[in-house]
Order: structure tokens, then sequence, then C-alpha cells
């Protein structure tokens, strides 16, 4: 979108977060949209840049693995073949 002045986008900005009235923010479709200021090429170039060179770090949540493996080996210690 192009917007007149720097004010008018900026309050768009602060609609789509959910600030102010618009509490829910802008939703199309239903979903809510997010809204980011544009950039110049560079400035978006250094940051793709940025992002591919930190490691990723896995997130994965290994709560439930660390949890049932040992209830699984106990389990199955348990058991009674004939």
């Amino acid at each position: 979108m192009e917007f007149l002045s720097e004010h008018d986008a900026e309050a768009a900005i602060v609609a789509a977060k959910g600030e102010g009235k618009f509490v829910n923010g802008i939703v199309f479709g239903g979903r809510k949209l997010e809204v980011l200021k544009a950039m110049e090429k560079n400035t978006a170039k250094a940051i793709a840049k940025e992002r591919l060179e930190t490691p990723n770090v896995d997130r994965r949540n290994l709560y439930l693995a660390e949890v049932l493996y040992p209830m699984a080996i106990i389990e199955k210690s348990q058991c009674n073949f004939m």
C-alpha cells in the first residue's frame, strides 16, 4: 500500500498490530494480517544475509521423548515372555 503521509503509514501499522481502536488488528479472510514498513533493497538483502549466517537452533520440545523413553524401557523390562 502507498500512503500520502508517514503519519498515515504509522497509523496503519498500529492498527495492524492490534493497538488502539483496532483490538484484533486487521483481519482479511479470517486471518490476521502482518503489516511491516517497507525498506530499501540493500537493507532487505543485509537482513536476509544475516539470517542465513545465524545458526539454526532446534526448537522442538523434546520433553515427551525424555519422559516417555524411560517409561518404555521400564515397561519392556517388566514384560514376561513365556
